[in-house]
């Protein structure tokens, strides 16, 4: 589902402090896909706390994202503990860790992910995980949610709770034409983050003219890659796009069709040994179909 990483000591030294990232993964399965659609409401006490909850007594999230975050099957030798248990133990560890030094968390995702980042920023500001241990010098860590294309999570008092935290912040992206950040429809909040920036992809001169198939349009619109592509580009509505950040513009078509045929990216290459496609040494990805003499002969 994600994994837990910890910046370098070069990378500390730039942020000026030592930052914990938390990264989940959109939805793969089937049983992820039946999870998405499962809109029925639940208590959010598994993320608030008892007190929390108590203090929020309407406060519901989306059953299906919960079930996620807080199951386990224990005749599994893949989900056995919860990965909420898992998270918050490795988090737990790192703060040992770094005990002597200031230290920030970060829990990013992209669409399913986005909703599981959202639950686990509330956990772990709700239940402490973000405080140090008592001799630490810090009293407690600020907690940063980065959600791509999240769908809505929680109900209103849900977002009343999330805007209670004086240590979490959440910065919730969305691609203008892309409808899963306005689902589920009924009976949720939109905008549980506490900030939101909105780009048009649209705009890029990289993409093709998006499918005029309804879902293909959709779905395009909600491609992580291409939410990327749009904040390293997107100056603006009133503003030409324009690319401020060296991303590689070969990655629009690691799983899909986008790039227009003069980027030289075939579609659907990230079978890298079957699609010719080759990293340099600045990192980015080329289209190079040379074939050796002694394997062609």
């Amino acid at each position: 589902m994600g994994y837990v990483a910890v910046a370098t000591d070069e990378g500390a030294a730039v942020l000026g402090r030592r930052d914990i990232l938390v990264a989940w993964r959109g939805t793969v399965t089937k049983l992820e896909y039946l999870n998405d659609g499962d809109w029925l409401h639940a208590p959010a006490t598994k993320v608030l706390g008892h007190s929390m909850a108590a203090a929020y007594k309407d406060a519901r999230v989306h059953h299906g994202f919960l079930s996620v975050y807080t199951s386990a099957d224990k005749q599994s030798k893949h989900n056995n503990t919860r990965v909420q248990d898992q998270v918050r133990e490795e988090v737990r560890r790192l703060l040992q860790v770094h005990k002597d030094e200031e230290v920030s968390i970060t829990v990013t995702g992209h669409s399913l992910g986005a909703s599981l980042a959202t639950l686990n920023a509330v956990d772990m500001v709700a239940h402490g995980i973000n405080v140090p241990p008592a001799y630490s010098k810090q009293s407690s860590c600020p907690v940063t949610a980065i959600l791509f294309a999240s769908p809505r999570v929680g109900n209103g008092g849900f977002k009343a709770a999330i805007a209670s935290f004086p240590d979490l912040r959440a910065l919730s992206v969305r691609n203008e034409f892309d409808p899963v950040p306005s689902l589920p429809m009924i009976g949720y909040e939109e905008g549980t983050a506490t900030e939101v920036l909105c780009i048009n992809t649209t705009k890029s001169q990289c993409l093709r003219k998006f499918s005029v198939d309804l879902f293909r349009f959709w779905k395009d619109h909600h491609n992580l890659e291409v939410y990327l592509h749009g904040i390293a580009g997107y100056q603006g509505a009133s503003k030409e796009f324009r690319l401020v950040v060296n991303r590689d513009v070969a990655l629009l078509n690691k799983w899909a069709d986008l790039l227009k045929d003069e980027h030289l990216a075939p579609a659907n290459w990230w079978v890298a040994q079957n699609k010719c496609m080759v990293r340099g040494v600045d990192g980015h990805w080329k289209f190079d179909d040379y074939e050796d003499d002694q394997l062609s002969g």
